[in-house]
């Protein structure tokens, strides 16, 4: 498999202003330099304002160096909670939406581990959305194990389909509807949790997915029929080693184990499986006996299984005295 590699970061001594990116477009690949996208407008905004023409690489250096800008594609996180929020909130309000429901993490499998940390950002979030002329509120809600059954992608939605059909409930569906709540209050729709549970007892919200699945080109047939969906090769369980309470499920950990089963990349070139995943069979409080099912491993030819085995094996952690499932949500921020 041939290897993708990004750009050197374009930096002169001139530099003040660093603009980072993620992976380059398939046309600024094929060129080699950044934002050659024909639809990108970040090369002729720079030349509009500077007065200079950007036509090939060596005047875009030149262009990038007069504007004392550094430009550095594929990085890693950096845990700095102003560029956060700056990241998260000019996206936001950059799509124009005048109200906005924000879901903020808390947990292991979160970018704010503690609750602290998600409070501090939640607010953040919506007193500097406020102030730039929107409505925002936000939730803080647990991660401390994964919000649905089921992680990876044709499995989750699988998933989202049994709930808009009745068939499923529990954490996922709980939160959306409270989302959902929380956003049709912000555009003056009272009696929003009433008007959503009536929307999934009467089909409306599958049948809206299967619109929306249908605009974008796929088969809206999966709304009825999920063995549509792409399947994995085998389903395999993971089995507890004794019995117990479930006390913590480390989220990050299950994340992990998918991404060795193929569900996510661990390295940029690597290849999606859309049919591998995990779906979890016990959440935290419940009971489970020795040798049954801690969850299912839905995997292909190529997955890393015995590994990912084990990183679920590890994520889980049992208690001989019962446990208190934590809250679905810690705090509605809305002002």
């Amino acid at each position: 498999m041939e290897r993708i590699e990004s750009f050197a970061p374009v930096v002169s001594q001139r530099a003040n202003v660093l603009i980072l990116g993620t992976m380059p477009s398939v046309q600024s690949l094929r060129e080699q330099f950044y934002y050659a996208h024909p639809r990108n407008a970040f090369w002729p905004i720079l030349s509009a304002i500077y007065g200079m023409q950007a036509t090939d690489i060596a005047t875009k250096r030149q262009l990038i160096e007069r504007c004392g800008l550094a430009l550095w594609d594929v990085t890693a996180t950096v845990d700095s909670m102003p560029l956060i929020v700056s990241s998260i909130l000019s996206k936001k309000i950059a799509s124009g939406a005048q109200n906005i429901v924000l879901d903020v993490k808390c947990g292991s499998g979160a970018l704010m581990e503690t609750l602290e940390d998600a409070k501090t950002l939640a607010q953040m979030l919506v007193e500097i959305g406020n102030a730039a002329g929107r409505r925002f509120c936000a939730l803080v809600t647990d991660m401390n194990q994964p919000l649905g059954m089921n992680v990876g992608n044709a499995l989750e939605v699988r998933e989202a389909i049994e709930i808009l059909s009745g068939q499923a409930g529990g954490a996922l569906k709980e939160i959306s509807l409270e989302i959902g709540a929380k956003m049709l209050a912000l555009a003056g729709i009272p009696e929003g949790r009433t008007k959503l549970t009536a929307a999934l007892e009467s089909g409306a919200g599958l049948k809206k997915l299967a619109q929306m699945i249908a605009a974008l080109g796929g088969d809206p047939r999966v709304t009825e029929d999920v063995s549509l969906l792409p399947q994995a090769e085998a389903v395999l369980p993971v089995c507890a080693a004794q019995s117990g309470y479930i006390q913590s499920v480390t989220a990050s950990e299950i994340g992990r184990a998918s991404l060795l089963l193929g569900a996510g990349r661990i390295r940029k070139e690597d290849p999606i499986d859309p049919a591998v995943g995990i779906v979890m069979a016990k959440r935290i409080g419940e009971w489970i006996d020795a040798g049954e099912p801690l969850a299912h491993l839905h995997v292909s030819s190529h997955s890393n299984t015995q590994t990912a085995a084990e990183f679920v094996r590890g994520a889980v952690v049992l208690s001989q005295e019962p446990v208190i499932a934590p809250p679905l949500i810690y705090a509605s921020i809305e002002q």
